[in-house]
């Protein structure tokens, strides 16, 4: 059962750029799932959004979020679908005592590798590629690369507004938008329902 929510007319023609990867998949601090098509419906009926782009990394072979990508689109989601590429871990130095040398050792480790699909430039382009087509920005991500993209919209008289958690968005970008909506309040209106 989907939630009445309030229209707002204060932020004029709105889009939404949606980093997947930071916000949803990253985010330990979001304790629940969302609902996309709640999403959909409450970012069309709270900020009259017309264009939503859903940005995510897609592995080969991975049937089950490619079917789900599938699904949002349904909904009225745009996707960009960028392929993961995994990385090899960071190499790093650690110092041990070697009892029987007397003396301190440093060796070499490497990390575990990371996957990463790299979407951040991609959802930069398009906020500045659809600057016509909108008077506020709804950037749903917690990442501080971001805030340079803010300082310049502001500079070309737009508002944006992030979505993120308070624990997974960082300090500068919260400070650099025109507004913060923590996102763990929305639960109630967003919240996926376990089907049993």
């Amino acid at each position: 059962m989907f939630k009445k929510v309030k229209k707002s007319r204060k932020y004029g023609k709105t889009i939404v750029l949606i980093d997947a990867a930071n916000i949803i998949y990253a985010n330990k601090h979001l304790y629940w799932s969302i609902d996309h098509r709640k999403l959909i419906k409450y970012l069309k009926e709270r900020y009259n959004s017309q264009k939503i782009i859903y940005y995510a990394g897609l592995e080969k072979g991975d049937i089950r979020k490619e079917n789900f990508y599938k699904k949002i689109e349904s909904f009225g989601f745009e996707t960009r679908i960028k392929p993961v590429v995994a990385y090899k871990g960071k190499f790093y130095w650690k110092n041990f005592w070697c009892p029987a040398c007397g003396a301190w050792v440093s060796k070499k480790f490497q990390g575990p590798p990371t996957k990463k699909s790299n979407c951040d430039v991609d959802l930069a382009i398009d906020a500045i590629k659809y600057l016509s087509k909108y008077e506020t920005l709804l950037l749903f991500s917690g990442d501080n690369d971001f805030s340079a993209l803010i300082e310049f919209l502001k500079g070309r008289n737009k508002k944006v507004i992030v979505f993120s958690s308070m624990e997974n968005c960082g300090r500068k970008l919260r400070k650099t938008a025109y507004a913060f909506v923590e996102i763990n309040q929305l639960r109630k209106i967003l919240e996926l329902e376990n089907k049993h």
